[in-house]
């Protein structure tokens, strides 16, 4: 099975996807804060509609700092009010005998585990391999047949909301 073009083309879009999440991130909160017109409520919304990534996020940060023997200094407590639009993930704080290597590494983690979560999915339960062989083979006509097939996945808006 050739894993390298869809890679190629993960890694493409890897910067305009980064963009639009900044994006998205800065339109969310804003609707948020105009429902609610309350900071401390906009915050807590907009960390509920991101609660998959935060959780993996927060989840191998930490599990990371332990298995560096890393002690954290607190535990999870709600976020605190935001200003800005973007997920401040600082729910676990480290001690400070952290050194620069392992800081890096304890960082790393939870980019390459949500990426390898998202490789995961991507592959094993919406079956993106299959949608990229019937592009590949009909080109501009098979794009209808790869929708049918992405979308043909039991649960995939769930999948798609977990995924984002």
């Amino acid at each position: 099975m050739n894993f390298l073009a869809p890679l190629l083309i993960c890694l493409a879009l890897l910067y305009p996807l980064s963009g639009m999440r900044r994006w998205l991130q800065q339109h969310v909160f804003k609707v948020g804060w105009l429902l609610t017109k309350n900071m401390r409520t906009t915050t807590i919304l907009f960390y509920t509609l991101f609660l998959p990534g935060v959780i993996l996020y927060e989840f191998t940060y930490w599990m990371m700092a332990g298995i560096l023997n890393i002690r954290a200094e607190r535990a999870l407590s709600w976020p605190d009010a935001q200003q800005v639009a973007e997920l401040r993930l600082n729910f676990i704080k480290l001690g400070r005998n952290v050194g620069s290597f392992r800081l890096a590494l304890i960082n790393l983690a939870p980019f390459l585990v949500g990426t390898l979560v998202i490789w995961w999915a991507a592959f094993n339960v919406l079956h993106i391999d299959e949608a990229w062989e019937i592009l590949r083979a009909e080109g501009l006509r098979g794009v209808g047949d790869a929708f049918t097939r992405l979308f043909s996945t039991p649960d995939v808006f769930l999948w798609v909301y977990i995924l984002f």
